[in-house]
């Protein structure tokens, strides 16, 4: 859902409209949620 898309993005510091933007414009100059989940996770402290 758009809420939690939202949410999500907001946690990893993101904005929610560019996200959005970037997927429907297709430059994929963000790069997907979960990598950028999967990076943070990686990350020490």
């Amino acid at each position: 859902t758009f809420t939690s898309l939202k949410k999500t993005c907001r946690k990893l510091g993101i904005s929610f409209w560019q996200y959005l933007k970037d997927r429907i414009e297709q430059t994929e100059s963000i790069p997907d949620l979960s990598e950028l989940i999967r990076q943070q996770a990686l990350e020490p402290g």
